[in-house]
């Protein structure tokens, strides 16, 4: 499917335009590790080929002020800004301090800025100088781990198959559960500068992600009515009849948007999610346990009433 094909909104046109809140920012479009699963290397998607490896100053510089009006328009009492990657902290101590600190300077008495980036952890390890540069920002490091030690060694890659050094750190790996409310008011801008969708949806086809916008020429004003973030705002309304009758979609919300995706749904990411089964062992055996819970409570208060 061409990078210009767009999902539709629907047939509500009066969809009230929803602010963003999480601005994630691609500094940097390399990453140090090949992890077998990974959807933004490994997938279909190969743009990041063409990509240059590091956002320019410029872009930063005018992505900053397009957030702090974007707040101020808004009057967003707090935001979030997502350093992101590839491996972001390939930019290096100095790089990723000038980066912080425009942005910092830019939102200072407009909104509360938090800070935080998602990492391997391995430049951690290399560059002594990184962690006191996200100290002092106040950035919250989240660190991408793969389950044990053995599955780590089984996933993660490094440089012509050499399995890197790891993070001593046990942690559960983040997993992706945004729902459709959380993906509409995220936008992130790539290394030049394009304004794009969640880098999730490059698992459905190469361009996925294109809205066609460019912080040098357009505002998040210009991106929040864009199709491919209206459509996502619908949730389980945008969901196939059949799907959105099920009460298990009541809890899941039908699941991360990009898991949506088959090329022969109308709209594109309205079919069920492919982890629909999956979805179902949690939410019935919660359900169960809720259902058994509340009926044993119900009778001791009955009795306690007597």
């Amino acid at each position: 499917m061409p990078a210009t094909s767009l999902p539709t909104a629907g047939p509500d046109d009066r969809q009230e335009t929803v602010p963003f809140r999480q601005f994630l920012l691609k500094v940097h479009s390399r990453c140090n590790l090949a992890c077998t699963y990974c959807y933004m290397y490994e997938a279909s998607d190969q743009s990041w080929r063409r990509r240059p490896r590091t956002m320019a100053p410029e872009v930063v510089s005018r992505t900053a002020g397009l957030i702090a009006a974007h707040a101020r328009e808004h009057a967003l009492g707090r935001f979030d800004v997502v350093i992101h990657g590839g491996e972001p902290l390939l930019v290096g101590a100095e790089r990723l301090a000038a980066l912080l600190q425009t942005l910092t300077n830019a939102l200072a008495g407009v909104a509360e800025l938090r800070l935080t980036t998602q990492t391997n952890g391995i430049r951690l390890i290399e560059d002594p100088d990184l962690l006191p540069v996200l100290d002092r920002y106040g950035v919250r490091v989240g660190v991408s781990l793969d389950g044990t030690a053995a599955l780590q060694q089984f996933h993660r890659m490094g440089d012509r198959g050499r399995q890197p050094e790891q993070p001593g750190v046990r942690t559960p790996h983040p997993t992706p559960a945004h729902s459709a409310r959380r993906l509409v008011r995220l936008t992130q801008c790539a290394e030049r500068g394009a304004l794009e969708q969640a880098d999730s949806l490059k698992a459905s086809y190469p361009g996925a992600p294109a809205t066609g916008l460019h912080v040098l020429s357009d505002t998040f004003a210009d991106a929040a009515p864009h199709p491919g973030f209206r459509a996502c705002r619908r949730g389980t309304a945008g969901l196939e009849p059949v799907c959105r009758a099920r009460p298990r979609s009541r809890v899941s919300g039908g699941g991360l948007y990009a898991h949506r995706y088959h090329p022969g749904s109308t709209p594109l990411f309205a079919a069920p999610s492919v982890y629909c089964d999956d979805f179902a062992v949690p939410i019935d055996h919660i359900g169960d346990w809720l259902r058994r819970d509340v009926a044993r409570l119900a009778r001791s208060g009955r009795e306690a009433i007597r």
